[in-house]
């Protein structure tokens, strides 16, 4: 037993410095294609975002942050082709509170299109899950509708 939980946490701690590793690359070449100044453009950047907390507490919503996601590194497909508009509608009409949705590409098979894609079609807090190890992450959600970004601790320094 013990054997198997040190082996998980190998590899939780591989996968998460693998991803890390890419996303800096993959930071960095967002930032010489998209400047700040460009994102800050954007028709999203100047809305209002929509409070995560005040929704999270509504009587009449479940508390429950559904998210949308087609694949993990761990588990592979999980729903390749799952159209952002149906399924974020669903979750909406269900009760969920607020949307996740994963936006990195290379081990989750997201893209920030679809956390714009969820905004046009649903007017409640969106929290873009992806890997912020970057401030300029911070503004990219923003500019792509996200009212709220997931932190991973284990991601991120000290400072």
């Amino acid at each position: 037993m013990q054997l198997y939980a040190q082996s998980a946490q190998n590899y939780k701690m591989d996968i998460l410095e693998k991803i890390i590793n890419h996303k800096k690359q993959e930071v960095a070449d967002r930032k010489s294609l998209y400047p700040t100044k460009l994102l800050e453009k954007s028709i999203y950047f100047d809305t209002p975002t929509v409070s995560l907390s005040r929704y999270l507490l509504r009587e009449d919503k479940s508390g429950i942050i559904a998210e949308f996601k087609r694949a993990s590194p761990s588990k592979g497909d999980i729903n390749p082709y799952a159209g952002v508009e149906e399924v974020t509608i669903g979750y909406m009409q269900a009760g969920a509170a607020a949307l996740s949705v994963l936006t990195d590409t290379h081990f989750f098979k997201g893209k920030s299109e679809d956390l714009t894609e969820a905004r046009k079609y649903n007017f409640c807090p969106i929290l873009r899950k992806d890997f912020t190890i970057d401030e300029y992450q911070i503004i990219e959600a923003k500019s792509i509708g996200a009212d709220a970004i997931l932190l991973i601790a284990e991601c991120l320094e000290k400072e």
